[in-house]
């Protein structure tokens, strides 16, 4: 009992780790100030509309994902919900405590950017082996996956993309820092499930993490659990 208590535990770190990861590299692409994340190009898009914060309407716009997600067969799970409120908030956070220090030079800049897609891939690829159930964006990525079979990384990158059309529309910002970011985020994501499937075979690790069943990574389906 203490041992399955303390997996619990484990799990809920690495999903809350995830979740600050996340937020954290995405502010980064916002005080890089050369075009935001594609959805927050839709977030920033939605703030200029309506007097929300920046993390409010992350979490508006994940509730309506994920009522797309639950369309396509996926379903929410505690993580799910978690992830609706807690990334939101984070994103709050640490723009109201300016956890991230504000840069002028262009060159720091991109690499803002840069570190900002590599943060963020970390902690998506974090909460979705925690396998306490993924996000609400990307629930929708995985639905996607499972019913098309298309690699998750060209998934992840088409949906992104087309976030940015409606996030310009409303007049989000749109940049060279948007266009990286979504180049970037989906083979960043689909790397480290690659890394993260290694270290799921080690003791201990392989209770805590654990990759989404059925899931085209690379080029192969990987299944939790199995060998090659």
């Amino acid at each position: 009992m203490q041992r399955r208590h303390l997996i619990i535990a484990a799990k809920f770190l690495v999903l809350a780790s995830g979740f600050f990861l996340l937020a954290y590299g995405s502010i980064m692409g916002v005080v890089a100030a050369l075009g935001v994340a594609p959805w927050h190009v839709l977030h920033i898009g939605l703030t200029k509309h309506f007097p929300i914060t920046l993390g409010r309407a992350a979490q508006f716009t994940g509730f309506v994902i994920l009522a797309l997600a639950v369309a396509l067969g996926v379903r929410p799970r505690i993580g799910t919900w978690c992830n609706m409120f807690l990334v939101g908030y984070f994103l709050d956070f640490v723009t109201a405590y300016k956890l991230v220090p504000q840069v002028s030079t262009l060159p720091m800049r991109v690499l803002y950017v840069l570190l900002g897609a590599v943060v963020s891939g970390l902690g998506v690829a974090g909460y979705i082996c925690a396998d306490l159930g993924t996000g609400p964006r990307d629930s929708l990525m995985l639905g996607v996956t499972r019913r098309t079979g298309w690699r998750v990384g060209t998934v992840r990158s088409t949906i992104e993309v087309s976030v940015v059309v409606v996030g310009l529309l409303l007049g989000g910002p749109v940049g060279l820092g948007t266009l990286a970011s979504a180049m970037m985020a989906g083979p960043v994501v689909e790397w480290l499930l690659l890394t993260i499937e290694k270290l799921v075979r080690l003791p201990f690790l392989c209770d805590v993490i654990k990759l989404p069943s059925s899931i085209r990574i690379g080029k192969r389906v990987v299944t939790p659990g199995a060998t090659t």
